[in-house]
């Protein structure tokens, strides 16, 4: 350890490995920004093989599992809910990504047996299903404060025309 520390170009080839490290450090990716930035990262090969090879540890039974298990590592569902396959409907797109290059070449290295069609369904289905996730599916089907108080008028509305007319029926 001492002989690496003395040595300059040594010290310098560790420095650039523990960069790599802070790099997978970072993941999940919370912004746009971020995801822009490690894209950037991942044109050096190097760190796209370490990030092969990180995804390698996630690797499940199966595809969709396996898919859900990459995506959920690398993105946090809220920069998920801006991004599509396709890059429609003013999303940022995966297609043609060094992160999709990473999921397909970890794939190529496994033994499982999925076509790029196939993975490219699944990954595109939980890109599209990040909005549910997280309670987002509950959110939106519970009413929100203002339908609460206009149901509430309307009921106080039907309740009290209700009581008059049986008011006024028995007198």
């Amino acid at each position: 350890l001492n002989q690496i520390l003395v040595d300059g170009s040594q010290n310098r080839d560790l420095q650039s490995s523990s960069d790599k490290f802070q790099i997978l450090s970072n993941l999940p990716l919370t912004s746009l920004q971020s995801f822009d930035d490690f894209e950037r990262v991942l044109f050096d090969e190097k760190c796209q093989e370490l990030l092969v090879s990180f995804l390698k540890t996630r690797m499940h039974s199966n595809a969709p599992n396996t898919i859900r298990s990459f995506l959920k590592s690398i993105l946090e569902n809220d920069v998920a809910k801006k991004i599509n396959l396709t890059g429609k409907f003013g999303k940022k797109s995966l297609d043609g990504s060094r992160i999709l290059h990473a999921i397909s070449e970890t794939f190529a290295s496994s033994n499982f047996k999925y076509t790029a069609p196939e993975l490219r369904t699944y990954i595109a289905n939980w890109l599209k299903n990040a909005p549910d996730r997280d309670g987002g599916r509950q959110k939106r089907r519970r009413p929100s404060e203002v339908e609460i108080e206009q149901n509430s008028f309307i009921f106080l509305f039907v309740f009290l025309f209700a009581k008059l007319y049986v008011v006024s029926f028995f007198y």
